[in-house]
């Protein structure tokens, strides 16, 4: 049908020419150059012209068609190579996942080496290839891979994270630091590089950036509407005043007071019941000879806490100062505040076996036992005093008692974060790393545990529990070696 339908065309035309020829006999004279003449007739010069242009025509459709051809053949092997490009991604990712990072370097450095040009999906490969070649402790090729990138597609915070990570492998901190600022330069309010430059600047005790560094994550924390929560910015406050005093404890182990007192001040105006801190102005006082500044600072941070750490810390210096009736008066105007606390009749009780009061201490002892509270710390007291009284014994049976009341001797001062303890009163938990954690509670015969009283704390002032003529001779109430405070 196709082919009768040009056939009846072509007919048309030839008949068409031969008629128009027939009946206008014209012929036009052309000049090309002198001399030279052609005569054509107008029926062929007209039909001559509209079979060029049907030639052209026809020309251009198969020039048109022969580009539509290499197109698509281009394109299928676009297509192709990115099909081949994304599988190789998947297998290289699989592989990774899978912990086998020797295929993957290979399968992806296969990848990294062709052409295709597929931004996201490139970009995602060579942070791929990068872990990889990290995991393979290749970290000048991992290095290499995304600063190409970076020079190719200009700063990207994602790419400058995943030269922190490997730069952190390679424990390359001045590198790490210099990822880390410039992520800083591109978004300044990202907490995330900020906390990694606080990490940087706790290691170099440069206190004062990674301070400032954690005031910029509070400010640009998002305000707290009306009957919305606190915990984050909290959260956030907690770790400032852990620094101010990591800083202040630099500070004053560098001999720098002033320094150290202004940092534990600022804690103090975050959080006044952050006890480190308070210690720390203490010791300070004490250091420069004035004990009755650090007993009412103490004095006064107790009546804001209830906190019985302050009580023990003032004992030791009321005793270092051979006055024992300031120190009893201590707890007994506290147990007048506070007259069911066991904690605080454990400390009298304790403090009357530092005075050779034993008759007293077992008294007190006995009556905690007969109000229904029952320790393994009263009981190791309790023995301590019967040792005193020469009924060794008898305090050999309450220290085996003692024992069978907590068969692993936990020791007395307790995280409330995380149930960590130990024998010594610390500012921050070694364990679970919170602040201000160490805690006093006492619990009853059958609990897990025991009273959260303590022998040893900070003792800043050299004012141990075992001096100035009053102190327990060496065993169950020494007063232990002091805690550094700061850094855990």
């Amino acid at each position: 049908m196709h082919s009768k339908l040009i056939l009846f065309v072509i007919i048309l035309l030839v008949s068409g020419f031969f008629y128009l020829h027939t009946i206008n006999p014209f012929e036009i004279t052309i000049s090309l150059y002198e001399g030279y003449k052609y005569t054509f007739p107008v029926t062929v010069i007209i039909f001559a012209g509209f079979i060029i242009g049907i030639v052209l025509m026809v020309f251009n459709s198969f020039i048109v068609d022969l580009k539509r051809a290499v197109m698509d053949f281009k394109n299928r092997r676009k297509i192709k190579a990115r099909e081949g490009f994304e599988e190789k991604f998947r297998r290289g990712s699989v592989a990774l996942a899978k912990g086998n990072s020797k295929d993957a370097v290979k399968i992806f450095e296969d990848a990294y080496r062709s052409d295709v040009e597929v931004p996201q999906l490139r970009k995602e490969l060579v942070m791929k290839l990068a872990e990889a070649s990290s995991a393979q402790e290749n970290f000048v090729r991992a290095t290499e891979v995304l600063e190409n990138m970076m020079r190719k597609i200009g700063d990207d915070i994602e790419l400058l994270f995943v030269l922190v990570k490997v730069s952190i492998a390679s424990g390359e901190v001045v590198r790490q630091e210099r990822y880390l600022r410039e992520i800083i330069r591109l978004d300044g309010s990202n907490a995330r590089a900020l906390r990694g430059l606080i990490g940087i600047m706790i290691m170099d005790r440069n206190f004062k950036e990674a301070i400032n560094f954690q005031r910029t994550i509070i400010s640009n924390l998002p305000k707290v509407k009306k009957g919305g929560k606190q915990s984050v910015i909290d959260d956030e406050n907690n770790r400032l005043v852990g620094l101010l005093f990591d800083g202040a404890t630099v500070a004053y182990d560098s001999g720098d007071q002033s320094l150290a007192l202004s940092y534990s001040e600022q804690a103090l105006s975050i959080d006044k019941g952050f006890i480190p801190a308070h210690f720390m102005i203490g010791d300070i006082d004490i250091k420069n000879g004035k004990l009755d500044e650090a007993v009412r600072r103490w004095e006064k941070a107790y009546a804001s806490t209830k906190s019985p750490f302050f009580l023990m810390r003032i004992e030791d210096i009321h005793l270092g100062r051979t006055m024992p009736d300031e120190a009893l008066a201590l707890y007994t105007s506290a147990l007048k505040d506070l007259p069911g606390s066991v904690e605080l009749r454990l400390l009298m009780a304790r403090l009357h076996l530092r005075l050779d009061m034993i008759d007293v201490a077992i008294d007190g002892l006995v009556a905690l036992a007969l109000d229904g509270h029952e320790s393994f710390y009263r009981r190791v007291l309790l023995s301590e005093a019967y040792q005193r009284r020469n009924q060794p014994d008898k305090a050999a049976e309450l220290l085996q008692s003692a024992i069978a009341l907590d068969g692993e001797l936990t020791p007395p001062f307790t995280c409330s974060e995380c149930g960590f303890s130990r024998g010594q009163w610390f500012g921050r938990c070694p364990d679970c790393a919170s602040w201000n954690s160490c805690s006093v509670s006492s619990l009853s015969a059958g609990g897990s545990g025991h009273v959260s009283l303590g022998n040893a704390l900070p003792a800043g002032s050299g004012i141990g529990i075992g001096e100035g003529g009053f102190g327990a001779r060496r065993g169950v109430l020494s007063a232990g070696a002091p805690v550094k405070r700061g850094i855990a």
